[in-house]
C-alpha cells in the first residue's frame, strides 16, 4: 500500500478502478447484471454461461425475414416503380463457394438481394460475369459504375411493358 497525503490507497484497487471508469457504460451493466446473478457457491461454470449463450446462439441461429417482407417499391438501379421487380442476389448463388473460399465475403452476406426491373436485371448479367459481381459490385453503390449508370439514365426514360 502507498500512503499518499494520509490516505492509503491500495494499487490493485487504484488499478481496478481506473479500469472500471474506461470500460464502456453497457459493458459495465452488463457486468452489474451478472454479477448478481451469478452465485459462485451455487452455480458453476455451465449454470453462469448457459444463459448468455442461449441468447447470443438465438439471435446468430434467427432467421431473416423473409424476401417479400423486404421487398423494395422501385427498380433499385433506374428507379422504374410501374413495373414487376425481380428478386437479384447480390452475390450470384453460383458464386457463393467460390466467394467464401476465397475471403471476398463472409457468409451472412450471401443471401443479400437488390430489386430490379428485368430490364436493369438482365443488364446487371450482362454487365459481367458472376465471379465479377461476387468480387467487385456485390451492392448497388458499387453497382452504380459508368456503363451502368448510363444505363440506368437511358433506361428511365424508356417505358417498359
Amino acid at each position: 500500500m502507498a500512503k499518499t497525503q494520509g490516505l492509503k490507497i491500495d494499487l490493485r484497487d487504484y488499478a481496478e478502478r481506473a479500469a472500471w471508469l474506461g470500460t464502456p457504460p453497457g459493458h459495465r451493466r452488463l457486468a452489474i447484471s451478472l454479477r448478481h446473478s451469478a452465485h459462485e457457491e451455487t452455480q458453476g461454470t455451465e449454470e453462469f454461461l448457459a444463459p448468455v449463450l442461449t441468447a447470443y446462439l438465438t439471435s446468430l441461429s434467427t432467421a431473416p425475414p423473409p424476401p417479400s417482407t423486404r421487398r423494395a417499391d422501385v427498380c433499385e438501379i433506374c428507379g422504374h416503380d410501374w413495373i414487376r421487380l425481380s428478386y437479384h442476389h447480390r452475390i450470384p448463388c453460383s458464386a457463393h463457394a467460390k466467394t467464401i473460399r476465397r475471403g471476398w465475403r463472409r457468409a451472412c452476406d450471401l443471401q443479400n438481394a437488390a430489386w430490379l426491373c428485368k430490364a436493369c436485371h438482365r443488364f446487371v448479367h450482362c454487365f459481367t460475369d458472376h465471379g465479377d459481381l461476387a468480387r467487385r459490385f456485390h451492392t448497388v453503390k458499387l453497382l452504380a459504375a459508368d456503363k451502368v449508370k448510363e444505363w440506368a439514365d437511358w433506361v428511365a426514360t424508356v417505358r417498359i411493358h
